[in-house]
C-alpha cells in the first residue's frame, strides 16, 4: 500500500504491519483472530512496539517459535535411518578422538552470503583453514566483502584462496540443500564446530534467526563457536541452551562490527587450534 492511504507511521524499509492491519480493516477481520507463528524471536517485541507507536489496542497474536530447534530432536527430520545414525555420544566422540589424528574444525557452507565469504577470506589470511574440514563452492568474482578494511581481503590473499576452490567434502553439487543431512563424520573427524548461520549482520535489529545449522552440532555433541547475528549466542542462552563461555572467550558475540566479530572469531580460532589431544578430550569429558 502506499503512504498516502496509510495512517500508520512507517517502522523499517517494508512495513508489513501496516499492510495486513490496512487489509484486515479493509475485510473487517478481527486481527485477534490471527495467529502469526514466526521464526524470528524478535518478531513479538517490534509487534508489540509498533502497535505502540500508533495506538493499535486490537493486537494480531504472534507465536515466537523456533522451528529447527524442536524438528532437530527428531531423528526423522534428518535423512537417515535410525537415531544412531542422527546423533553422537560423547562415549563415541572420546573413543574416536583418542584413537585418531583429526581435523581442528568443522566449517560446512553452501549458500554463498557475505559474512561466510568474508570468514574464508580470513581464515585463509590466518591460515587457519587448511587443517580443517571446510566446504565452499567456487563463487563469482563479483562477490565482494562490503565491511571495514582488512588485510585478509586484499587482492593477494584473494587470489590465493579463491584457488583453493571449491573445498568439497561430503558433496560436490552445492545446488543441493543439506538441512535435513546429517554429517556425522564431520563431528567426529574435528574438534568443534565453526557454525556461519545464515543471516550475520543485516538487520539484527529487526531478527533474531536460528536455522538448523546450529543445532546439528547440538545434536552431535559437538563445541560449536558461532558465525551468528551480534548477540546470537546470547538469545541462545535466553531460550535455555547453554554455550562454552565456562571454557572460552565468547565475547565475540557483542561485537557489532562485523570485520571485528570476524576477527574475534578468528582469534579464538587461533586459540582453540592451539589446544592439544589432552586438552581437548578433557573439556569433551567436563
Amino acid at each position: 500500500l502506499s503512504s498516502e492511504i496509510t495512517s500508520y507511521a512507517h517502522s523499517y524499509q517494508q512495513d508489513y504491519y501496516t499492510i495486513i492491519h490496512d487489509k484486515l480493516s479493509y475485510y473487517k477481520i478481527n486481527p485477534s483472530s490471527i495467529h502469526y507463528v514466526t521464526s524470528n524471536l524478535y518478531e513479538p517485541k517490534i509487534y508489540n512496539k509498533w502497535c505502540s507507536d500508533n495506538n493499535i489496542t486490537d493486537k494480531i497474536v504472534i507465536h515466537s517459535y523456533n522451528f529447527f530447534a524442536k524438528a532437530a530432536q527428531h531423528y526423522s527430520f534428518f535423512q537417515e535411518n535410525s537415531e544412531d545414525s542422527a546423533s553422537i555420544t560423547v562415549d563415541e566422540h572420546l573413543k574416536f578422538k583418542t584413537a585418531n589424528n583429526i581435523k581442528t574444525f568443522s566449517n560446512l557452507n553452501r549458500v554463498i552470503r557475505t559474512h561466510r565469504i568474508g570468514l574464508l577470506y580470513m581464515l585463509n589470511y590466518y591460515n587457519l583453514l587448511d587443517n580443517s574440514h571446510t566446504s565452499f563452492a567456487n563463487f563469482d568474482k563479483s562477490h565482494r566483502v562490503p565491511y571495514s578494511k582488512h588485510a585478509a581481503w586484499t587482492q593477494g590473499n584473494i587470489k590465493n584462496t579463491r584457488k583453493k576452490l571449491p573445498l568439497t567434502l561430503d558433496v560436490t553439487d552445492f545446488n543441493v540443500n543439506q538441512a535435513q543431512n546429517f554429517f556425522k563424520e564431520t563431528y567426529l573427524n574435528t574438534w568443534y564446530s565453526v557454525i556461519t548461520e545464515t543471516f550475520f549482520q543485516d538487520y539484527f535489529k529487526y531478527s533474531m534467526f536460528f536455522s538448523e545449522k546450529i543445532f546439528k552440532p547440538m545434536r552431535a555433541r559437538h563445541p560449536f563457536v558461532l558465525v551468528g547475528q551480534p548477540y546470537a549466542l546470547d538469545e541462545l542462552k535466553k531460550i535455555g541452551f547453554k554455550t562454552f563461555n565456562e571454557f572460552w572467550d565468547e565475547s565475540y558475540d557483542v561485537c557489532r562490527n562485523p570485520t571485528d566479530r570476524l576477527e574475534k572469531i578468528c582469534e579464538l580460532i587461533a586459540q582453540l587450534n592451539k589446544l592439544s589431544k589432552k586438552e581437548w578430550i578433557d573439556l569433551y569429558k567436563r
